[in-house]
């Protein structure tokens, strides 16, 4: 819901894990690992982005 929500805001998204490959829109992107989530992130980026790293744990 918080995606589909404000993925009009965010420039780009890059899930983590396979939980939500199942969500496609031009701005989402998927890793398989956090590491490769952050690297892939600051390839993106420019000088003067936010990168912002939030891990959210469902158990």
């Amino acid at each position: 819901r918080f995606i589909n929500k404000n993925i009009n805001k965010i420039t780009k998204m890059i899930l983590v894990g396979t939980r939500m490959e199942h969500i496609e829109h031009e701005n989402i992107f998927y890793a398989p690992c956090r590491e490769e989530g952050l690297v892939k992130a600051y390839d993106a980026s420019n000088p003067g982005d936010v990168v912002l790293s939030c891990v959210k744990c469902f158990r």
